[in-house]
C-alpha cells in the first residue's frame, strides 16, 4: 500500500552540500559479457532427440525475445517441420507464420491444445515454464521437454517441467540446431544418393552379365 514519509521542515529546507567524488554508476562498471553459446555434445544429444521425434513443437518465451531469436526459431522450425508458439508474455512473437498456434498455455485456443496433445517434444526457448504455461502439466502429456535458456531450472514453481535441459543464449541455440539440422538432411541425402547409384551400378552389371 502507499507509504508515508515525514520529513521535518528544517531538514527538508537545509541545502546539502555535493561529496567531492561520487562513485562511478552501477551502469560504468557492469560485467560486459557476450551470450551464452550451447555446448557442442548438448546440440548433438538435442539433435538426435529431434531426429528420434515426429511432432515437434517449438515455445518461446521472453528469453528469446530479448534474446532477438524469432527469427531464428522460424528457420529452425522450418527445417525440422515443428509447430510455433509463445507464453503468454511473448505473445505474437511468431505473428504471421503459417505454422504458429499463438499462446501455448491457459489461454490457449481449442486447435492449438489438440495439436499440443499430439506433440512427442517440445523445444522451450527462453521460457520459464510455468504452471500457467503448461496449464498445470496438461498442455503437452506426451512429449518429452527441452528447456533451453541461460538460467535452466530443475523446478518451476513445484513442478519439474523440463526432462532435458540446454545452457545457452536462444538466438545462438536455434541457430546452432538449425545449422546442424541442415548439415544431417544433406548427409541423409547424399547417403540415399550414393545407395541409388550403386543400386544403378549393380542393375547394370547383372544386365551386362
Amino acid at each position: 500500500g502507499p507509504v508515508v514519509l515525514g520529513v521535518p521542515f528544517d531538514l527538508q529546507a537545509r541545502q546539502i552540500a555535493p561529496p567531492a567524488c561520487l562513485p562511478r554508476p552501477s551502469a560504468e562498471i557492469m560485467p560486459r559479457t557476450g551470450p551464452i553459446p550451447p555446448g557442442s555434445d548438448d546440440l548433438d544429444a538435442l539433435l538426435a532427440e529431434i531426429d528420434a521425434a515426429r511432432r515437434v513443437v517449438i515455445m518461446a518465451g521472453l528469453g528469446a525475445a530479448d534474446a532477438d531469436a524469432a527469427a531464428s526459431c522460424r528457420d529452425l522450425g522450418d527445417r525440422i517441420g515443428a509447430l510455433m508458439a509463445t507464453t503468454l508474455p511473448a505473445r505474437g512473437l511468431f505473428h504471421g507464420d503459417a505454422f504458429s498456434l499463438g499462446i501455448a498455455g491457459g489461454f490457449s485456443t481449442a486447435l492449438a491444445r489438440s495439436l499440443f496433445a499430439q506433440a512427442d517434444l517440445v523445444l522451450a526457448f527462453g521460457c520459464s515454464l510455468t504452471q500457467h504455461n503448461l496449464d498445470k502439466g496438461k498442455l503437452f502429456p506426451k512429449a518429452r521437454i527441452v528447456q533451453i535458456d541461460t538460467a535452466p531450472r530443475a523446478v518451476s514453481q513445484g513442478m519439474v517441467a523440463a526432462e532435458r535441459h540446454l545452457r545457452s543464449d536462444a538466438r545462438l541455440a536455434a541457430q546452432a540446431l538449425a545449422r546442424l539440422a541442415e548439415a544431417e538432411a544433406l548427409r541423409t541425402e547424399l547417403e540415399a544418393l550414393q545407395a541409388r547409384n550403386e543400386s544403378l551400378v549393380s542393375d547394370l552389371s547383372v544386365a551386362e552379365g
